[in-house]
């Protein structure tokens, strides 16, 4: 694909670029002496998969004069998401999507009405999805463009198409021809010759939005769809990455998460424009709203400018919870180098402990504020109630739980420093121990909060005994790295966690830090996970050092679980940990993992007894398929689980995982792929006993789902009887080998009652209940 370029400056820009790929080898025109008909073109999910063929043009009357198209045979019992890819590293080339060629058109001629759809993929098989086009006419060409403006990436490899994409499923075979696909957009805009001035500011002093030379904030987003016109590109001039706003009007960015700047002075702003005349940039908070700093527009040359965020807060911005930018204006801007300059950040010794709440210790002339109490009354510090046992200190503090607060009133310190300090978790302080007395049992939470407000969620732990004390040991090692700044200024206590049904006095004292075990309760493997070696093209990672993860994966969204998610590194390797699990999501990018065959991941744990694996897609479905992990402690198990165990599930757009069990758990080489698993491999997923699961849901109406396990061959008899004893029917009668197994009855046939299911292998039974609700 040609393009005419209008200034020699835009064309180093360009050229500047193809380290990564810049032009993708087009028109895709099935010409023998063009591009397409000697492609690899791969057939997929279309039952039989026939081979796309390179035909003669069906008709060539019209608006396509070719000689040649692609043809494609949708089978009735094809997917509806049946296509056909190019191969990866060779065919289309190593190509990235910009302003220039981001208006993709193909040509379709169809016998049916349905959409089209088409997929630009990378190496490691990473995709943001398909984009679908409806075609509008049938027997005769028609062109469809498509916009992957949305989609402007580097590296890709490989394109997909669908050609009929229909959800509600074909009736007959329909012969879909396409052509010319064609990628074009808009010029470049003229740009500068040379890249902005390097900075030379302390990396310490810096929290950067985006540069080069420094690390960025994770997580954030160049291209909000704020209904803009705006057009916004990643270019690379002189091989620094730099962005590009095109007819801007506005243009927002949404920091990765919330910035306190309250110790920062300047923001910081290189730019270039050839035609702008006027510029402005907003500082956005979450609580205070907006306000702007307008720029001196110079064209031609790059401008660095250093605004005073007092420019801002004079205004009445708040510093503490700066959330996105927005820049206003027009014309074609050139930005690089967006960050905050300020001190650094020093972190005091700290925490100040233990609190004791002793005249001449710490706690007792600390501003503490009740929260969420009903009347809120005071936090008080009064003798000790029970001297004689374990804590034989003079006074304590004493919280006074009511019967009409919430169930998660508590008492903070404040903030500043003043009280606890400031300090940062680390594995010598980690483990958080508090002595309680109370008169009754239920949970003690403990959080800790930044000065910006942000908190990881709190880690709770139960009595045991009433009207005595006890001293509660607190895992915190998830807090260690975690959080905006990771600088702890505040301590937030919940005495009674719970629902109450009377107005109950609890006592709390001597809160100490103390260096954690490694891994907290449950230990920590010494060695990293085994390194995988499935090979990447068949891969699309969720969570691994040895693929390219998917970008934007969430690992711990905010389901309200008491989980508490880490990332540690196990010998030099990324691995996730779950302290105190009972259950825990998973959010990434919807994905179509329809052509793979495993979720691979390894796990390790020592103290679990129970954990399940669910995958979920964005297609409502039942909550019933899951993976029951054949647990193993204190060592690394690689589980491959075939996306066959998950029946119910829409394997075109899987977006979360959970997973649900017990105890503390590392995992690592979370994976979707296609490759062949070894016996060694897929070892876990051998059951290790003859069993019977109970049905799920449970009760159900009208659908449930039986899982057994086998250990060896054998006559397998599963049948359904009434709560009398009386057989209904037999669900199972056959051979089967050993393995996992997943029956899913549809009971909408019968009664409303409670049933018996039992399984019969040999000389091997089991029997359990169900119950029908209608």
């Amino acid at each position: 694909m040609k393009h005419k370029m209008i200034q020699t400056s835009v064309l180093a820009c360009l050229i500047s670029m193809a380290s990564v790929g810049f032009a993708q080898v087009a028109p895709i025109d099935f010409e023998t002496e063009g591009n397409g008909a000697d492609w690899t073109w791969t057939p997929f999910e279309n039952d039989s998969n026939p081979p796309v063929g390179v035909v003669a043009n069906p008709d060539q009357t019209g608006i396509n004069t070719s000689a040649t198209a692609a043809s494609f045979t949708a089978l009735t019992t094809g997917q509806p998401w049946a296509g056909c890819e190019s191969q990866h590293g060779a065919d289309i080339g190593t190509y990235s999507i910009n302003v220039s060629n981001s208006t993709i058109k193909i040509m379709v001629y169809k016998p049916v009405l349905s959409d089209v759809g088409i997929k630009l993929v990378k190496p490691d098989g990473w995709s943001m999805g398909e984009i679908k086009v409806a075609n509008t006419v049938i027997n005769e060409w028609e062109e469809l463009t498509f916009d992957f403006s949305s989609q402007m990436q580097d590296g890709y490899d490989q394109i997909v198409i669908f050609p009929d994409f229909d959800l509600a499923g074909r009736a007959t075979d329909n012969t879909c021809y396409f052509d010319n696909i064609t990628f074009s957009g808009q010029e470049l805009p003229p740009g500068p010759a040379a890249h902005a001035p390097v900075p030379t500011e302390p990396a310490n002093d810096v929290i950067s939005v985006f540069s080069d030379s420094y690390e960025n904030i994770a997580g954030t987003n160049f291209y909000p769809g704020w209904g803009q016109a705006t057009v916004v590109t990643e270019v690379a001039i002189e091989g620094n990455n730099t962005l590009l706003y095109s007819g801007l009007n506005y243009q927002g960015i949404e920091l990765g998460s919330t910035q306190d700047l309250t110790g920062m002075e300047n923001l910081h702003v290189d730019f270039w424009s050839a035609n702008s005349n006027a510029l402005q940039v907003f500082l956005i908070s979450v609580a205070s709203g907006e306000q702007a700093y307008t720029f001196t527009v110079s064209n031609d040359a790059w401008v660095s400018v250093d605004i005073p965020l007092t420019t801002f807060s004079d205004l009445g911005l708040a510093l503490n919870d700066i959330f996105q930018l927005k820049f206003v204006g027009d014309g074609d801007v050139y930005l690089d180098n967006l960050y905050f300059l300020g001190e650094v950040i020093v972190v005091e010794e700290g925490p100040n402990a233990p609190i004791d709440f002793e005249v001449d210790g710490y706690g007792a002339d600390w501003t503490w504020t009740v929260f969420e109490n009903d009347s809120n009354p005071a936090l008080e510090i009064i003798a000790n109630p029970f001297s004689s046992g374990i804590n034989t200190s003079a006074t304590v503090a004493k919280f006074t739980a009511l019967q009409a607060g919430a169930p998660w009133a508590g008492v903070e310190s404040l903030h500043g420093g003043g009280d606890i300090g400031t300090f940062s978790f680390s594995t010598t302080n980690s483990t958080v121990k508090m002595m309680v007395y109370k008169s009754v049992i239920s949970d003690v939470g403990i959080k800790f909060a930044e000065s910006n407000g942000e908190a990881q969620p709190e880690v709770k732990v139960a009595n045991t005994v009433i009207n005595e004390w006890e001293e509660l040991t607190f895992d915190l090692s998830g807090s260690i790295g975690m959080g905006i700044t990771g600088i702890i200024d505040q301590i937030i206590v919940f005495p009674d966690f719970q629902t109450r049904t009377s107005e109950n006095i609890c006592y709390f004292d001597n809160i100490t830090f103390s260096e954690g075990g490694g891994g907290g309760p449950g230990g920590a493997p010494e060695v990293a996970a085994p390194v995988p070696n499935d090979n990447a093209s068949g891969v699309i990672s969720i969570f691994s050092d040895t693929y390219t993860n998917i970008d934007g994966v969430n690992l711990n969204p905010g389901w309200g679980q008491a989980t508490v998610v880490s990332e540690v590194a196990i010998a030099g390797n990324n691995t996730l940990k779950y302290a105190g699990l009972n259950y825990q999501g998973t959010e990434f990018t919807a994905q179509d993992v329809s052509g793979m065959n495993y979720i691979h991941v390894d796990y390790w744990t020592d103290n679990s007894t129970a954990l399940n694996f669910f995958v979920i897609s964005q297609t409502p479905t039942v909550d019933s398929d899951y993976h029951t992990f054949a647990l193993v402690s204190e060592q690394w198990v690689s589980v491959d689980i075939p996306l066959t165990t998950y029946p119910n599930v829409d394997l075109a757009d899987v977006f979360q995982f959970k997973v649900e069990g017990n105890g503390t758990i590392y995992w690592d080489n979370l994976y979707f792929h296609s490759n062949p698993v070894s016996v060694d491999d897929g070892a876990e997923l051998l059951p290790q006993e003859f069993a019977l699961e109970q049905n799920f849901p449970n009760p159900f109406n009208p659908s449930t789902t039986i899982r057994y396990s086998l250990v060896e061959s054998g006559h397998v008899v599963l049948k359904l009887f009434n709560i009398n004893g009386q057989e209904v029917t037999t669900l199972v009668d056959e051979m089967a080998g050993s393995g996992e197994y997943i029956y899913n009855l549809n009971a909408g046939n019968l009664a409303a009652g409670t049933y018996l299911y039992s399984l019969t292998v040999g000389q091997q039974s089991s029997v359990k209940r169900m119950v029908l609700i209608k």
